[in-house]
């Protein structure tokens, strides 16, 4: 039995994750905007998804439990996760996305998840995904083990296989693709949200 999550634990702005997992196999954090009284703007997980209010409950859905992101501190791999604005801001944010959904863009996991976007609404100017970013990491680090691999091959005298021609070239096509998605898609997402958020403002008399 989960325990459901309290919604005195958290306060409205709070960057929230649970941790769900990808056809039963690959662990991922799901994220979403605490906006008060027991309900959280979540960003989705299908191609089709914008910003949906959902309760604490449905948010946490068999995680077993809910847990804050915290902001301004350097995260292992990926870099520096900025500041968080105001709680205002961010609610402000996460609300203007519920009025406009669904977006213009589709959901992409590589270019646009809900991490891009939570971040988005509780920094402002910074739309990354960390767990995107680590699994770039990853992939930097699975293609030295290979270099070094190569490298003793030749040290042996040893050929590089059919193989290894094939992995090694789609490790690059792939590679450069993911990137430039995700490249590609974060600049539309930003450029679209910027000045419709600055329109959003000003026509609701928001701050």
């Amino acid at each position: 039995m989960v325990a459901i999550a309290d919604p005195n634990d958290f306060t409205p702005g709070d960057h929230l994750k649970v941790r769900r997992w990808w056809l039963g196999l690959i662990p991922y954090w799901h994220h979403g905007v605490y906006e008060g009284a027991g309900t959280v703007v979540d960003f989705g997980s299908g191609v089709w998804d914008g910003a949906t209010r959902k309760t604490l409950r449905e948010f946490q859905h068999q995680s077993p439990s809910i847990d804050i992101e915290k902001h301004g501190r350097a995260t292992f791999g990926t870099g520096y996760l900025f500041e968080a604005d105001s709680p205002d801001q961010i609610v402000a944010r996460a609300r203007f996305l519920l009025d406009v959904s669904p977006f213009p863009q589709r959901y992409s996991l590589i270019g646009l998840n809900c991490e891009h976007i939570a971040n988005w609404c509780v920094v402002g100017s910074y739309c990354e995904s960390h767990q995107t970013r680590f699994g770039f990491h990853i992939k930097a680090y699975l293609g030295a083990a290979f270099l070094i691999y190569i490298s003793l091959k030749q040290r042996r005298g040893l050929q590089m296989s059919k193989g290894d021609v094939i992995f090694a070239i789609l490790s690059v096509v792939l590679g450069l693709m993911a990137h430039g998605v995700y490249n590609q898609q974060i600049n539309k997402f930003y450029g679209w949200a910027e000045p419709a958020w600055k329109q959003y403002r000003t026509e609701n008399g928001i701050a």
